[in-house]
Parts: structure tokens; sequence; C-alpha cells
């Protein structure tokens, strides 16, 4: 699987995961606010009671409005840099160093020359080691979801 794609995959799920905890904290955000507005109508609330009362609720609102601004400015920062190919160009010209180190291994002394080999191997095997740990994440969350809708289907019937 092309890497770009796991990695949009990935950062998709991420997004749609915070979405979700984010609807969440919302929806208890209403919530708190519903419970605070029962309390704005007890005779024995003083005025300044409830001006504290609201003013905590409004920067409440604002703090969520914030790290939702800033989450959504985040992903599509993490979504630019993907879909700008920097990593694969960061990749590639990796690639060409080492092939360029390697293309004059003739003038380094042995022990440089095996360095530089182990380093390529290093640097390969990481990165086959990283492709592989994406797709199996990628497979455990696909099935998670196949199984939670095969679960809701069987329930529903």
């Amino acid at each position: 699987m092309d890497n770009k794609k796991v990695l949009k995959q990935m950062i998709e799920f991420h997004k749609k995961s915070f979405d979700n905890c984010f609807s969440i904290m919302v929806t208890l955000q209403q919530q708190a606010e519903n419970i605070l507005n029962f309390f704005h109508y007890l005779p024995i609330m003083t005025d300044e009671g409830k001006k504290f009362m609201k003013e905590r609720t409004s920067l409440y609102k604002n703090w969520i409005d914030e790290l939702k601004k800033a989450m959504d400015e985040g992903y599509a920062k993490v979504e630019a840099f993907y879909d700008d190919k920097t990593m694969q160009n960061l990749h590639d010209q990796t690639r060409k160093i080492f092939k360029f180190y390697m293309d004059q291994s003739i003038w380094m002394p042995p022990h440089l020359k095996k360095l530089l080999e182990e380093s390529d191997a290093l640097y390969q095997k990481g990165c086959d080691e990283f492709k592989t740990y994406v797709e199996q994440n990628r497979q455990q969350v696909e099935n998670y979801y196949k199984n939670l809708y095969r679960q809701k289907t069987k329930a529903g019937k």
C-alpha cells in the first residue's frame, strides 16, 4: 500500500476520533450549562453568583471554540505537509545521500564503508518496520469498525 495513502488514512482516522470526542465534550458542556441555568432561577442565588457562573460558562465556551479551531488548523497543516510530498522528498534525498556516499566507497577506509552500509541497512529496516506497523494498525482499525458494524446489524435484526 502506498505510504501517502496510509498516512492520509491515519490522519483521517485521528481527525474523526477527535471530532467524536469533541462532540461528546460539547454535549457535556451543554448539559453542565443547563444545570447552571437551573441554579440561576433559585431565589437564594445572588447576582454575584449568577455573574460568576455566566463568566465561567462563556470562558469555557471560548476555550472549546479555540481548541476546535487549533485542532482544525493543526490537521490542515498535517494534511498539507503530507500532500506536499515533503516526506517522500525527504526519503528520496536521504536515499540519494546514502547512494552518493556508497558510490564513493572506493575512497573510504573499510571501517567507514562498513559503517555506512550498516547505516543504510538500518535506515531501510526502520522504514520497512514503520510501513509494517502502520499497515497492521490500519488493518486493526478497519477490522474493529467492520466488527462494530456487524454487531450493530445483528443487534438490529
